[in-house]
């Protein structure tokens, strides 16, 4: 009993021991390129996108392939009954007889309309633009993972920002006390900053729970399940650029035309419909083909002479062979040939047209992200100039309510407007870093809070 009693004692320590090793370890922290690179690797969408790729190399595959020759092989036997033309001797035959028949062809197409080539075309074109579109998926993604992350961000210097107000609130209240005791102030402000302080504990907690949500829309993107220690590095020297240089609009949008896949992907869309026109015009043409055929066979009527005909002797002396050549020329198809040319020319003009809308869009995205960084730099510098006015407000009232000429519900305003204004500082500053980085996503750099 003793010793179970040891034993027990012991592995408890060795637990214990290795669970605060455990505790010890410290939890990885995701960087915005970790939280990008890993939502591309495991994003459902970028991995259909990357099936899709897949597909369009084993149709382009497929679409050389049909350069080569068809073979084909072939073996039946049967058991006949009855009157019947045996085709070895051509005679008729009544006793019951097995027949087989073996044969090989061979064809090959030599003129097609220049179909096939135009459908390599054609296909090769798709692969790029398989290509393209899983590269503006992508991009799409590394924008939603990289508002989540900055939002994440703000999110937790606001929660410090609200820590300090309600540490503000509690030193408060020691103050007032003091003076209370001293007769310099009433009563019923105590009560006021009490009430004050659970403000501030209830904005704290709305303020973390935001915190929480924000971590989780970020844990979803990266299709992981939530975890309470999933964290994010907080960026180092990360600063707002006061000095950014904002380009013309014009200027950002002639190099986005050579920089966004949508636009690239639409005019290999134009290409491929294109294509397609040719293979539509290549089959009102003639089709060239030609093959081949060996054949044999054997029947068990037929007899030699001096007795039996065996299976193999049959099959070589039955061997036959033929050389064809064939042109197919289209007389009248009941017009559908030229529907489909038609239809492919409008689909050519539909994809032009769209190419014309996708860039009017693009223009549109430029001058509004440039528009709207404009406008957040506006309010960051309104905000910088509110947080000074609020600071210099609340040292004054601060200082009229320790002298005792100003109430508690003055000094309350003048701190909530305190912290109003920091925390449309944190906005201002957040969304001015990522409207910049949304800019400079246009002229083709990839988002990055260093």
């Amino acid at each position: 009993m003793i010793r179970l009693i040891n034993f027990m004692t012991s592995l408890f320590v060795i637990s214990s021991s290795i669970l605060f090793a455990q505790d010890k370890v410290p939890v990885k922290k995701w960087s915005l390129v970790d939280c990008i690179d890993y939502a591309l690797s495991n994003n459902i969408d970028v991995q259909l996108g990357l099936l899709d790729i897949q597909t369009s190399k084993i149709d382009l595959k497929q679409a050389k392939n049909e350069r080569l020759p068809e073979l084909y092989g072939s073996f039946n036997n049967s058991q006949n009954y009855g009157r019947y033309l045996d085709p070895f001797n051509n005679t008729f035959a009544t006793d019951a007889t097995t027949n087989s028949n073996l044969g090989v062809d061979l064809g090959a197409t030599l003129f097609t309309g220049n179909r096939i080539n135009n459908k390599i075309k054609a296909d090769k074109l798709n692969l790029q633009v398989s290509l393209l579109e899983n590269e503006k998926l992508k991009n799409d993604i590394s924008i939603l993972v990289s508002t989540q992350y900055l939002e994440i961000l703000y999110q937790k210097e606001l929660v410090e920002l609200v820590k300090k107000q309600l540490e503000l609130s509690q030193t408060q209240l020691k103050k007032t006390q003091i003076l209370i005791e001293a007769g310099k102030r009433p009563k019923g402000d105590l009560y006021k900053i009490r009430t004050q302080i659970s403000n501030d504990k209830v904005d704290l907690i709305d303020q973390e729970n935001a915190l929480v949500t924000s971590f989780v829309n970020l844990s979803q993107t990266l299709n992981l399940e939530y975890d309470p220690q999933f964290d994010i590095q907080e960026v180092e020297h990360m600063t707002l650029d006061e000095q950014y240089t904002f380009k013309k609009v014009e200027d950002i949008y002639k190099t986005s035309l050579n920089t966004m896949p949508e636009i690239k992907a639409q005019q290999y869309r134009i290409k491929v419909s294109k294509a397609l026109e040719k293979i539509q015009e290549g089959a009102i043409l003639p089709t060239l083909s030609m093959g081949g055929n060996l054949s044999t066979g054997y029947s068990s009527s037929r007899q030699l002479p001096e007795g039996q005909y065996h299976y193999m002797d049959q099959l070589m002396d039955n061997y036959n062979s033929s050389v064809y050549l064939s042109l197919s020329i289209p007389i009248f198809k009941k017009f559908q040939n030229r529907t489909n040319i038609q239809k492919a020319k409008i689909d050519k003009m539909q994809s032009e047209l769209t190419l014309v809308k996708l860039k009017n869009n693009l223009f549109k995205e430029v001058q509004n992200a440039h528009s709207d960084a404009l406008a957040a730099f506006a309010s960051y510098n309104a905000a910088k100039q509110a947080v000074t006015s609020s600071n210099e407000s609340y040292v004054f009232v601060k200082e009229k309510y320790n002298a005792g000429s100003s109430d508690i519900y003055e000094l309350n305003i003048a701190s909530l407007d305190r912290l109003e204004a920091y925390s449309n500082l944190l906005r201002s500053k957040y969304t001015f870093i990522f409207r910049t980085k949304i800019l400079d996503f246009y002229t083709g750099k990839r988002i990055s809070l260093n």
